[in-house]
């Protein structure tokens, strides 16, 4: 699993959903990532948030059984029951928007488990909206080891340490834009995927040496 650990702070709390991508980088922070100059562990907490879906319930255990193994706290926090999202606005953009304001709450560097094809996918849907959409290595305190790191790799890692997670099945409905264009990747040759990830780590390798020379 390929961690760009020089983005990681001393101390950091994990946002973690259930899912693969932050069971294992929340597992690989807490067990794998200690500072070279004291030895003690970087990783502070988790952050839960309940989406109120079942996928976000299912998700709930997984988080709590982690945190229990790692020895850490959780941060829980709750969205507004989806019925809320104003009814011409994008409900993934109106939970992007409330999960962003509770992570920047924090006084600490959080990790999401964005990765690599999370980067793909966001860079397609700029074309959509026509703008410039990237995923940055950092936004705020919000740090994203992962984005270089792909899926499957998360997923291996997931079950080489035989850590629990859940997949949400709404990831299937191609009423949200994000899992239109994952199908519409998925759908692609193998020569266009091939040219859009090379593009998108070039990008990223770029912002990497960027960050490097002024942090």
């Amino acid at each position: 699993m390929q961690v760009i650990s020089k983005l990681l702070p001393s101390k950091c709390i994990v946002a973690c959903s259930g899912g693969p991508d932050s069971i294992a980088l929340a597992h690989w922070t807490g067990y794998h990532y200690t500072s070279q100059q004291n030895k003690n562990r970087r990783l502070q907490a988790l952050i839960f948030i309940d989406h109120q879906t079942p996928a976000s319930t299912a998700g709930k255990q997984c988080v709590y059984d982690l945190a229990k193994k790692l020895d850490v706290p959780i941060g829980e926090h709750i969205l507004p029951p989806k019925q809320h999202c104003p009814k011409k606005a994008s409900l993934e953009e109106w939970w992007h928007h409330h999960r962003r304001n509770i992570y920047r709450s924090y006084d600490m560097a959080i990790l999401t488990g964005h990765h690599l094809d999370d980067a793909v996918e966001t860079a397609l849907m700029g074309y959509y909206y026509g703008n410039n959409r990237i995923l940055a290595l950092k936004s705020g305190n919000i740090y994203r080891p992962l984005i270089l790191c792909k899926k499957s790799q998360l997923l291996n890692y997931c079950q080489t340490h035989r850590l629990g997670f859940v997949q949400d099945q709404s990831n299937d409905d191609i009423k949200f834009l994000r899992n239109a264009t994952r199908t519409m990747l998925y759908n692609s040759s193998k020569q266009i995927t091939d040219l859009l990830y090379a593009k998108e780590k070039k990008r990223i390798n770029n912002s990497l040496l960027t960050f490097h020379k002024t942090n």
